[in-house]
């Protein structure tokens, strides 16, 4: 965990639906869409199980958390999923932040430390898909990583930046 001037990020524990809710919802239509790829208008059991079903290794989720009046609350997720571990290890990255918390470097914040995951967990390189409207996550992920390369919505972040 960091914590840093009210904020910090964690992992996500197993079975934490209550955090991916709240961040789900806290997402409008359009940002859902571009997160998910499809008008999703609520999570249905089977995605909060999927979405929950983190063991640390094959699939990580990271926690992006602002300190308010109430305590700490969600305000982003990252996520790391293998997909591949021969003949070398690959892992799909995803991000998504409340609408409420855009452009205050969370996203920022959660890319570079799934990609940090990756590297410890020694995956050779990762990938996300990012549609083409999706430009700001797009210009994140050009500024964090300016040797990714991208083949339509499919970017790449090589080895070099991940860990190998």
């Amino acid at each position: 965990m960091v914590v840093a001037g009210g904020r910090r990020v964690r992992r996500l524990r197993p079975g934490e639906v209550d955090t991916v809710v709240k961040v789900f919802e806290g997402m409008s239509t359009w940002s859902r869409f571009l997160r998910y790829h499809t008008a999703l208008p609520r999570l249905t059991g089977s995605y909060r199980r999927a979405l929950t079903d983190v063991d640390g290794v094959r699939h990580v989720a990271l926690v992006a958390e602002r300190l308010d009046h109430r305590g700490w609350r969600p305000v982003g997720l990252s996520r790391l999923v293998t997909v591949r571990t021969q003949p070398t290890r690959v892992g799909e990255i995803a991000v998504e932040v409340v609408d409420a918390a855009h452009r205050q470097g969370f996203g920022e914040d959660l890319v570079r430390r799934i990609v940090a995951e990756a590297a410890v967990l020694g995956h050779d390189h990762v990938y996300a898909y990012v549609l083409r409207g999706n430009a700001p996550m797009r210009r994140l992920i050009d500024k964090l990583f300016p040797e990714a390369t991208a083949d339509g919505e499919l970017i790449t972040i090589p080895s070099s930046r991940v860990g190998g």
